[in-house]
């Protein structure tokens, strides 16, 4: 199995980093934590660039179909505006390309539709796309999980205070992993939006500053009708 690899402590950090990082998600809203993982993606991948995929349909859950509260366009916007708060690295881009692909967005049509135009590395990956550890843990279950594999490295965002539990099948033996150095807020979207939905107060930090004031704004018409039948 690839162990996790850190390269902040290797010899020469940034030779195996991958060129491309995809930190793809629903961000319905993104939150502080996502801000967090950003901000440590640029520390420690210092030579890639990182490319911010919000998904227009995403794919179910535990067979479960997820219904986003703002749009795909929305949610957009909203990434851009944490990028901003971040300070807006030029590493950092948003990304609008599922808007384009087949629905529901699986990883995997994401990477083959980057895979050309991804930077060529003599050493290395061309891609990864990070993972949250609850994802991880049931990784094997991704649709065509064996291909993701050939075509990116994993990028482990471990939760802060909680161990990892490491999936058992063959496919983790065979993945390339590197473990994520970052500490992150309690921050959870389904929370926010839970909270925004019931007209409850979102905790403090939990939105960056332009984020929770676009959010505000857009949300102020779209949970109406939620309200109306609370």
């Amino acid at each position: 199995m690839a162990e996790p690899v850190n390269p902040t402590k290797t010899s020469d950090p940034f030779r195996n980093a991958p060129a491309l990082i995809v930190f793809g998600g629903t961000f319905d809203p993104p939150h502080a934590g996502h801000a967090a993982c950003l901000k440590a993606l640029t520390e420690q991948f210092a030579t890639s660039k990182i490319l911010v995929v919000p998904a227009a349909e995403p794919p179910p859950t535990n067979g479960k179909v997820k219904k986003p509260l703002l749009n795909f366009n929305d949610r957009l916007e909203l990434c851009r505006l944490m990028v901003a708060d971040i300070g807006s690295p030029a590493a950092i881009e948003v990304s609008g390309l599922e808007g384009s692909l087949t629905v529901p967005n699986f990883t995997v049509n994401t990477l083959e539709a980057l895979l050309e135009s991804a930077p060529k590395k003599k050493y290395g990956s061309a891609l990864a796309i990070t993972i949250g550890a609850d994802q991880f843990a049931a990784f094997e279950t991704w649709h065509q999980a064996e291909r993701i594999i050939e075509l990116a490295d994993l990028i482990l965002v471990p939760r802060s205070n909680e161990s990892v539990t490491w999936p058992t099948g063959k496919l983790s033996k065979q993945a390339r992993i590197w473990t994520l150095n970052v500490k992150t807020p309690p921050a959870s979207s389904t929370a926010i939006r839970q909270a925004t939905q019931t007209k409850r107060p979102i905790p403090a930090g939990w939105l960056t500053p332009k984020v929770f004031s676009r959010w505000q704004e857009l949300t102020s018409k779209a949970i109406e009708p939620v309200l109306d039948v609370l």
